[in-house]
């Protein structure tokens, strides 16, 4: 049996061709959305906390592998990555339909070292309790190849159309394929597809950049106000304050002393305003109000 070949798009792919191709089968490769620049600047912020990361202790995790999780903390140039708009309208096409809004649900910087075995097969959504297959899709992830992805220095793994399968499937390693990519490349998954890291056959690091985003209903995996608390938070762009959860779900979804939850970033201090009704009571369904908001 033949393999299928890889789903590989440049740069000017429209996002309807896009979400067309996860649609069908749940992964897709994006060649070069970023420069050489903008690589080398996401590693030079990065790498000291890169180098003070241990190693994992887990064949999940790697380890020979250091998950590095203060990439937004420490690296203005990730968080920009973060909001990247080929992405983002990706995004707004799969996940934007089922909620308000979405959001980031984790965010790594992930070296796998040399040496480093094939990860075990699995779905990104599995933290949560939904059936597949589905027609609403829960997260979304991207990994940003830092390095260039190859056979043999541990390129993410994909089985293709596995975002159809029922619960009862299960993955077969050979039916995977390995999502080969240039530096600067993005891989977007599913949620709901099957992957696992490849095994590192060099002698280097292989580095990526994965961002997780989900419905902005669902708890986030990485609990993004302990890893960048308001003492922090405060002074990134407000789009990715917003994005990492500093911001009302509509209707009144995580508000803060019923506020919305940005009001902490301005040195906001509870019970300092009293509470405001958080709909308008006019129209006809639970709404927002707008004089709330950030927008």
């Amino acid at each position: 049996m033949v393999k299928e070949q890889l789903i590989s798009l440049d740069v000017n792919a429209s996002t309807d061709e896009i979400v067309g191709k996860l649609a069908a089968a749940g992964y897709v490769v994006l060649r070069n959305l970023i420069d050489t620049d903008e690589i080398a600047a996401i590693q030079a912020e990065l790498r000291e906390d890169i180098e003070k990361t241990p190693f994992g202790s887990g064949d999940f995790v790697g380890q020979k592998t250091r998950r590095t999780h203060t990439v937004l903390t420490n690296s203005r140039s990730a968080g920009r990555l973060a909001l990247q708009s080929s992405v983002i309208s990706v995004l707004q096409e799969i996940l934007g339909p089922f909620c308000n809004k979405f959001q980031l649900s984790s965010a790594v910087a992930i070296s796998l070292g040399s040496g480093e075995s094939r990860q075990e097969f699995h779905r990104d959504d599995l933290v949560y309790p939904f059936k597949h297959p589905a027609k609403q899709q829960s997260v979304v992830t991207v990994i940003w190849a830092l390095d260039e992805f190859t056979q043999d220095n541990g390129a993410t793994l994909v089985i293709p159309g596995s975002h159809l399968w029922d619960d009862h499937l299960q993955p077969n390693p050979s039916d995977a394929i390995a999502a080969v990519m240039p530096r600067g490349s993005a891989l977007i998954l599913l949620g709901s597809v099957y992957h696992a890291g490849g095994a590192n056959k060099t002698s280097a690091v292989r580095a990526g950049l994965l961002y997780g985003y989900c419905l902005g209903w669902l708890r986030q995996e990485q609990n993004q106000y302990l890893t960048i608390p308001p003492s922090e938070a405060k002074y990134l762009p407000k789009e990715l304050q917003q994005l990492i959860g500093y911001t009302l779900h509509e209707p009144f979804l995580g508000w803060y002393d019923l506020q919305d939850p940005s009001v902490v970033l301005d040195d906001y201090v509870q019970g300092s305003r009293g509470a405001q009704d958080l709909v308008i009571e006019s129209e006809s369904g639970v709404v927002q109000r707008a004089d709330i908001t950030r927008s």
